[in-house]
């Protein structure tokens, strides 16, 4: 059997001053290009991260959560799993008073994180010119940046993946160990570490390497005894099932109407070819020029071009996986190039072409100058022009109208992260995602889903009785409308709050009356029909 050749393993074990420096440098320049993207308005960006920071509240109020009555409809009513607990409880110092500026704080520190991790890795792995592709991560697009601008939990699990490569090349099953151990805590993909644990040791068999039995067992144990230590370890297979095969077959057989979020799209030819042109091109570029010289590519850079074309495959699919492609494809270019750069003379083509080599190095540069403020600029407009706060007024109403305990009916999943942050002291029906209400209860989600589009003649009737609930907020989106229409016509439908984005209902027993005791919060039952209209239009 063919001994290891440690030469592929050979980094910097202990850093210098410059190194650090650099690091430092890259952290600063990072946090100063998120910041800019971040900070392009006053509230989070994107709406998951609503949900996150009042989660992390609800932590610190509560303790571990083990079960979740802000969402009556949903799996994780009786039976809740935290699936990114970590990234929860980094949050809660971070949350403050304003739930805004400190998480803000945070994904622009953990992004910037990202961009020194990758730099620390390069150098740790001996490859020349770290700042040159960490410069290239800059340029890997706006969809990149916005995605890395969102407050959720794979600003933990992106790094923890790239840390997690460096410790399988340098063949440190502690670090790995410790990795995997924390990867289940923070993120719901937990078989995600072991296949890259598999991936390295057929990487290593196509070099004819033996099998590192010891460390792809570390990445297991460490995996296994995550999931044990998880605080909702009892229901936590279940979720993983969930997450990671019903929601990604959902992606296709759920309703459109419904929606998956758009994070679950597929990216368009422009994304990949225009947006993602950087990634792209480090995925490519290097890969044909070992083709085309018949350069031997070193484990490292074929263990890393195994995990940018399962990641690249992935973003096929499923746009949000960028985050993770592009880090890997950068990484994987800066190996193939040290690779090339073995078998050639970088310093004798310079020294050939006095004058066309340095006026092709800084065209280079300028090209990717250019394409990292299109990067930036792009994502800066994404966000300034992300209207996150759909749902902050109707949601501020039902915090200081419908009574606390209550549970609010909602047309649709993708309002509740809104409605939990600004108004936490209701229920709810599901949140995140449409499929922990179709696992809960099958039948009640088609029921859902006819009364959503105006199917039900006895909607008021079936959303008391099957849903408990007393207040209905019909969001306004296109298949809804025909719901609204039946609403506004029904007449045990009584119209409480009429905003931009959403109509809410009130529902209570018995239609001809106010009922005092369910509207206590809301209306006195001696207030005429004619105090209505005016409120509504006033949105008080």
């Amino acid at each position: 059997m063919k001994k290891v050749s440690e030469s592929e393993f050979i980094g910097s074990d202990k850093l210098g001053l410059g190194a650090w420096v650099l690091i430092g440098a890259i952290f600063v320049v990072g946090a100063m290009a998120v910041g800019s993207i971040q900070f392009q308005k006053v509230e989070l960006v994107g709406a998951d991260a609503y949900h996150h920071t009042r989660v992390a509240q609800l932590i610190s109020e509560h303790g571990v959560l083990d079960s979740f009555p802000w969402t009556q409809t949903s799996v994780f009513k009786d039976a809740y799993v935290d699936k990114q607990f970590l990234f929860h409880v980094l949050l809660i110092p971070f949350v403050g008073q304003d739930m805004w500026l400190g998480p803000k704080i945070l994904t622009v520190l953990l992004m910037a994180f990202l961009l020194a991790l990758v730099a620390w890795v390069l150098l740790k792995q001996g490859i020349a010119f770290p700042w040159f592709w960490v410069t290239l991560l800059l340029a890997a697009g706006g969809l990149f940046y916005f995605r890395m601008s969102l407050t959720r939990p794979h600003l933990l699990s992106v790094p923890l993946t790239v840390l997690a490569s460096h410790f399988l090349l340098r063949r440190q099953w502690r670090g790995a160990f410790v990795v995997s151990l924390l990867f289940p805590l923070c993120y719901t993909a937990a078989h995600l570490l072991p296949l890259l644990a598999v991936l390295f040791a057929i990487a290593g068999k196509l070099r004819n390497e033996p099998i590192p039995w010891k460390l792809i067992a570390a990445v297991w144990v460490g995996t296994l005894i995550g999931l044990v230590l998880h605080p909702n370890r009892g229901n936590i297979i279940e979720l993983w099932y969930l997450q990671n095969v019903e929601v990604i077959i959902n992606a296709w057989r759920m309703p459109a109407d419904i929606g998956m979020g758009t994070e679950f799209r597929s990216p368009s030819g422009k994304i990949i070819v225009w947006d993602a042109c950087v990634p792209l091109a480090a995925m490519l570029l290097p890969s044909m020029l070992l083709l085309a010289r018949g350069a031997r590519a070193s484990l490292r850079t074929l263990f890393w071009f195994m995990i940018t074309v399962g990641f690249f495959l992935l973003f096929l699919q499923i746009a949000r996986f960028i985050e993770y492609w592009a880090p890997f494809a950068i990484l994987f270019a800066a190996s193939a190039f040290q690779d090339l750069a073995a078998d050639s003379d970088p310093r004798g083509f310079l020294t050939r072409h006095r004058v066309g080599g340095p006026l092709l190095a800084g065209l280079g540069m300028l090209l990717l100058l250019f394409q990292t403020t299109r990067s930036v600029l792009d994502s800066q407009g994404v966000v300034a022009r992300d209207h996150s706060l759909y749902f902050q007024k109707v949601a501020t109403w039902i915090h200081g109208h419908v009574p606390a305990g209550q549970t609010v009916y909602t047309s649709t999943w993708d309002a509740t992260p809104f409605l939990l942050h600004f108004a936490p002291h209701q229920r709810y029906l599901v949140t995140l995602d449409p499929t922990f209400m179709q696992a809960y209860d099958p039948a009640l989600f088609k029921l859902w889903h006819r009364i959503g589009g105006g199917k039900e003649s006895h909607a008021a009737d079936l959303i008391r009785s099957r849903f408990h609930a007393h207040w209905a907020l019909i969001e306004h989106r296109k298949w809804l409308r025909p719901f609204l229409q039946q609403a506004k016509q029904d007449p045990r439908f009584l119209l409480a709050y009429r905003g931009t984005n959403g109509t809410l209902f009130a529902l209570p027993p018995d239609a001809l009356t106010l009922a005092a005791p369910l509207l206590s919060a809301t209306l006195a039952a001696t207030v005429p029909m004619s105090f209505w209209p005016s409120q509504v239009e006033n949105g008080r």
